[in-house]
């Protein structure tokens, strides 16, 4: 277990959100099913929520010194998340939408979506009026983008 500064955690939480929100943003722009297009529009404004809800919250705790006990590096594993996100986005593998792409683009969701919510509960052991509320509010929601990516991938892809 280490201590890891809440500021610092949502400074890498509001990166992993905008970095969702960009991935979610161009599949939608290039998604040809209506289906996963309306969905993946629907993921990219829960994202942008997220991103102002904990930037909201990083100015809440501004200058707290408060700080997490966790057994992972929440910050290095945000940074792997979103590095394999941008990463993914610079390629031209998501170009072309057909069904091997699509599996691969559900895929690298479920993945974020699981380590969001990975993530997001650690979150929960903070103690600071209204943070919790917020925190599972939006692992709620992970939780939702979860169901629903691993729906578009069983109805589409079997």
């Amino acid at each position: 277990m280490s201590a890891q500064s809440v500021e610092g955690i949502m400074s890498s939480v509001i990166q992993l959100e905008k970095a969702g929100a960009e991935f979610y943003r161009r599949l939608a722009g290039e998604a040809h099913l209506p289906a996963a297009r309306d969905a993946f529009w629907s993921l990219a404004g829960d994202e942008l929520n997220h991103q102002k809800d904990f930037a909201a919250l990083a100015v809440t705790i501004k200058g707290t010194g408060l700080s997490l006990e966790s057994s992972i590096n929440l910050a290095e594993v945000m940074s792997i998340v979103v590095a394999k996100l941008r990463n993914v986005m610079q390629g031209t593998e998501l170009v072309n939408m057909d069904e091997a792409n699509l599996k691969q683009a559900l895929d690298i969701g479920i993945y974020n979506e699981r380590e969001a919510i990975r993530i997001y509960s650690e979150l929960l052991t903070i103690s600071q009026p209204g943070f919790n509320v917020i925190i599972q509010r939006i692992v709620e929601e992970e939780k939702k983008h979860l169901s629903a990516l691993e729906n578009i991938k069983a109805q589409r892809l079997g």
